[in-house]
C-alpha cells in the first residue's frame, strides 16, 4: 500500500491556544534553567552543585513515577535495563549537568547556555569523525539556523 501525506487545509495551519502555551512553558522553563542553576550555586546561597542537580533529578524523578502510578503504568526494567540506566544516570546527569552546576559558581549563566547550546554542533562533529563522512548539507543548514 502506498503512502500518501495527510492533506494539508488552512485549519492545519492555525495555532491552537494549548500549542502556544506549551510553546511559552517551555522557553520560560529552558531560557531560565541557567539563570535559576547561577542563582542556586553562587556563593553563601547554600546549595552546593551536585546537591541542587541531585535534587532537581530525583524531584522530576518523583513527579513523572507518580504520574506513572496514576496512570497505571508499571514500570519493570530488567537487570540489563537498570544498568544502562545507571550509567546514562551518571554520566549525563553528574557528568553532564554536574559539571555546568560547577562551571556555573565561575561563570555566567548566559555563557553556561551558550556552551551548552553547542552541543548539537560537537555531536554532529563527533560522528562524522566517527563515521569518516561529511555532515549532510541539510543537517549543516539545520545546526547553522537552530543555533
Amino acid at each position: 500500500m502506498a503512502y500518501s501525506a495527510p492533506a494539508v487545509t488552512r485549519d492545519s495551519h492555525r495555532f491552537s491556544v494549548a500549542g502556544l502555551l506549551n510553546l511559552l512553558v517551555t522557553y520560560v522553563v529552558w531560557g531560565s534553567t541557567y539563570l535559576a542553576i547561577r542563582v542556586a550555586v553562587r556563593e553563601g546561597a547554600g546549595w552546593g552543585p551536585f546537591w541542587l542537580g541531585a535534587t532537581r533529578t530525583l524531584a522530576a524523578a518523583a513527579v513523572l513515577f507518580a504520574f506513572n502510578a496514576l496512570r497505571g503504568a508499571r514500570l519493570k526494567p530488567t537487570r540489563v535495563e537498570l544498568g544502562i540506566l545507571a550509567a546514562t544516570g551518571i554520566l549525563l546527569w553528574v557528568g553532564g549537568n554536574g559539571a555546568v552546576n560547577w562551571a556555573e559558581q565561575r561563570i555566567d549563566s548566559g555563557l553556561a547556555a551558550l556552551i551548552v547550546g553547542t552541543m548539537p554542533i560537537w555531536v554532529a562533529l563527533m560522528e562524522s569523525m566517527i563515521d569518516r563522512r561529511r555532515p549532510s548539507f541539510l543537517l549543516s543548514v539545520s545546526l547553522v539556523v537552530g543555533f
